[in-house]
């Protein structure tokens, strides 16, 4: 599944013809959308009663990250922890249909990818391997994995929907019986510590894809393949990373991606306003605002906008922003790479590619890569 993770800042869009004054506090406006973003999130690992995360039935060894529920606190919370429920559903929901849309390619070119050259990658693997996956979603593509590996010993998915994870990793166990499942439900963006395997494995398997990984500028996209390599050093030989990421092309097919016709995107994107103001108490006006996806050639990112479309002052917590027509707030973006790019960022990381494979439009691109030992 498509995983996007907003990264808000703001900016106001200047006609050919005219400069337009800047009314907006950016670090304050910044802030507060980053607060929205992250309002009501997990925080502690639920343990058990010697400390361990995790039990031996899929349901229950879920590392389940909950709301604080300090007494002093415990309703408030408790509100925020069911809002924050009712989100992940919302989201959870939407991220689906987004994958479903025609002029969304990314997951069906990927998972066409994936079955054309699962015996490749199979063989390259080798048997024996942990595989832990972030992201994890409804598990559709980790399935054509895993019945493609020789004698898998262990399987890692990590997701911040608990209960997609809860139903996938128990449909997992009953499918693979011999298979150890230990899932985690985290942000995967934050530092996490996995749980090991009860059985020796040979390798790591890294499993990354839905190029969840253009949702992080390239210096974080950098940062988070150098913590894949210090987890491809666990298993009595190298690990390996496989990764999907979208590829650079012409900018029609980029925005009709991010700009889909049904609308789903854009629901997705106004769905920040509704949150700011239900969560922080704002007063945007949900329908003077429009989205818009843009391909920004110089970053190498699809942007995601909301477009001021009319002069209007918006209030959150007190505090006014005034926005002109056609000023917008920036989002989101995805990231894409070229071949080359995202190999060089993929060696800096420590990591040695194998094979890639993309499919016949040359749209996306599948690789796999050798964790290389650091040299002592």
């Amino acid at each position: 599944a498509k995983e996007r993770r907003e990264e808000h800042d703001f900016r106001e869009d200047e006609p050919e013809h005219a400069h337009t004054k800047r009314h907006v506090d950016l670090g304050v406006v910044a802030a507060t959308f980053a607060l929205a973003n992250n309002l009501a999130k997990p925080a502690d690992q639920h343990k058990d009663e010697n400390g361990n995360a995790g039990h031996h039935h899929p349901e229950a060894r879920v590392c389940a990250v909950q709301p604080d529920r300090d007494a002093d606190h415990h309703e408030q919370q408790s509100d925020r922890a069911n809002d924050w429920a009712v989100t992940l559903v919302w989201y959870v929901i939407a991220v689906e249909q987004i994958c479903l849309l025609p002029e969304y390619y990314p997951t069906r070119t990927e998972i066409g990818i994936l079955r054309d050259h699962l015996s490749e990658i199979a063989q390259d693997i080798g048997p024996n391997a942990r595989i832990v996956e972030y992201g994890s979603g409804a598990g559709e593509k980790i399935r054509l994995l895993l019945s493609s590996l020789a004698t898998p010993v262990a399987y890692t998915p990590v997701d911040i929907s608990r209960e997609q994870l809860v139903t996938s990793a128990g449909s997992l166990q009953q499918d693979y019986p011999t298979l150890e499942v230990l899932p985690v439900c985290a942000d995967y963006a934050s530092e996490l510590t996995l749980p090991s395997p009860s059985k020796p494995f040979s390798r790591t398997l890294v499993f990354f894809p839905g190029s969840t990984i253009g949702n992080f500028r390239p210096a974080e996209a950098l940062q988070f393949l150098e913590r894949f390599h210090q987890l491809c050093m666990q298993g009595s030989e190298p690990g390996m990373l496989l990764i999907g990421y979208d590829l650079k092309k012409d900018r029609a097919t980029l925005e009709a991606a991010y700009n889909d016709s049904q609308g789903i995107t854009a629901e997705f994107n106004l769905n920040l306003l509704h949150r700011i103001n239900k969560e922080l108490g704002g007063q945007f006006e949900i329908d003077q605002w429009q989205h818009e996806a843009r391909w920004n050639e110089n970053s190498g990112a699809v942007e995601m906008h909301l477009v001021s479309q009319t002069e209007q002052v918006a209030r959150v917590n007190g505090d006014e922003f005034s926005f002109k027509t056609g000023q917008s707030i920036h989002t989101e973006n995805s990231f894409k790479y070229s071949s080359p790019e995202f190999k060089s960022l993929a060696e800096a990381a420590g990591f040695e590619r194998i094979r890639h494979w993309r499919d016949p439009e040359e749209k996306f691109q599948v690789a796999l890569y050798q964790a290389i030992p650091a040299a002592d």
